[in-house]
C-alpha cells in the first residue's frame, strides 16, 4: 500500500499537512483490517457498492471523470473481481471535499508518479482517484489507459441505469497484456 519500512515491524507515511488529518487517519484505522484484507483478496471488495456511492456523490457536482481498471471492465460485464475503484477526474481536490467524510488518505500532489494529483477514500472498498494522469513516469510509452480522454476515445457504458465513461476496450487489452494479466485479457477478448 505504499508505506515504506520504519525499523523492524512498522511501516510509515508521512502525509501532507492537511486539514482534517486526524479524521482521515481515523477512518483509514476503522477500515484497515478490511482494506488489507481486500488488498490480499481474502476478503471481496465490495467495489460496486463503492461506485454507486461515488456516482451519486458526483451527480450533484460538474467534476468530470472516468472509471479505469478492472472496474471499468467489470461494469462491461467482463468476468474480474475488483479490488477498488479506480478513477481519473477533472479536479482531485474537489473529489476530496465531496467525499470529505471517507477519505482514508488525503489528496495529496505526488511527485514523481503516475500522475499529478492522488486521493482516496474506502465505501466498502477503496476508491482511488488521479487527475493530470502522466502514465508514462511509471509505465512508459504504450496505450495507456488514464489517457483515454485526451484521445477522444471514451466510451460510454450503462451501469445500473448511469451512463459511466470508460477507456475503449483495445486500451484496456494492451494494458492487460503488457501487465502480463492473462485471465484479464481472455475476459477482454470475449467481450471485444
Amino acid at each position: 500500500m505504499g508505506f515504506p519500512p520504519s525499523g523492524t515491524d512498522r511501516f510509515t507515511r508521512l502525509l501532507p499537512a492537511t486539514r482534517g488529518v486526524r479524521h482521515i487517519h481515523e477512518n483509514f484505522e476503522r477500515h484497515l483490517v478490511e482494506i488489507l484484507e481486500q488488498c490480499a483478496r481474502v476478503r471481496q471488495a465490495r467495489w460496486a457498492d463503492g461506485l454507486q456511492e461515488f456516482i451519486q456523490r458526483m451527480g450533484t457536482t460538474t467534476i468530470d471523470w472516468w472509471l479505469v481498471g478492472s472496474a471499468a471492465l467489470a461494469v462491461r460485464g467482463v468476468n474480474v473481481s475488483p479490488k477498488d475503484v479506480d478513477l481519473v477526474v477533472s479536479d482531485a481536490v474537489a473529489v476530496g471535499e465531496v467525499l470529505d467524510d471517507m477519505l482514508v488518505y488525503p489528496v495529496a500532489r505526488m511527485m514523481d508518479w503516475a500522475a499529478e494529483w492522488f486521493g482516496c477514500a474506502y465505501f466498502g472498498c477503496l476508491i482511488e482517484w488521479i487527475a493530470e494522469p502522466r502514465p508514462t513516469a511509471l509505465y512508459g510509452d504504450g496505450p495507456h489507459e488514464l489517457l483515454a480522454e485526451s484521445a477522444g476515445r471514451l466510451e460510454t457504458v450503462e451501469w445500473r441505469g448511469h451512463a459511466i465513461q470508460v477507456p475503449p476496450l483495445d486500451w484496456q487489452l494492451a494494458v492487460a497484456e503488457a501487465r502480463g494479466l492473462a485471465e484479464r485479457v481472455v475476459g477482454i477478448q470475449r467481450l471485444m
